[in-house]
């Protein structure tokens, strides 16, 4: 969520927002918050993968009211989750153990890839 604010009455308090630049403008919208003026929410346009090549997300988000504007940096950084499960070695595990081996005795171990 972006938040502008305009002193100013009437029409010159009107704010438009819009994406203005940054190397990820594409991936990205923009959306009013019709409850709230001055408010703009972020729409994705796509689906992130924290363990994609890039996680980091670069854009400008301008803000205008009559011929004036502002413009804010915006660097969105994905968040991990655990949406990956884990891999076993494709292959058979063999594990010998001795038939004196006391109980709760570890007799191996099989990596997770």
């Amino acid at each position: 969520t972006i938040v502008a604010t305009d002193p100013d009455e009437g029409e010159n308090a009107v704010i438009q927002f819009r994406i203005f630049g940054g190397a990820d403008a594409k991936l990205f919208d923009l959306e009013l918050d019709d409850s709230q003026p001055g408010v703009v929410r972020i729409l994705t346009r796509a689906m992130f993968d924290y363990e994609a090549k890039s996680n980091k997300f670069y854009m400008e988000v301008q803000a205008t009211s009559g011929q004036l504007s502002s413009t804010v940096v915006v660097r969105v950084h994905v968040s991990d989750v655990n949406d990956n499960r884990p891999v076993l070695p494709d292959f058979i595990v063999l594990i010998n153990r001795l038939e004196s081996e006391a109980p709760i005795t570890q007799v191996g171990a099989v990596p997770a890839l």
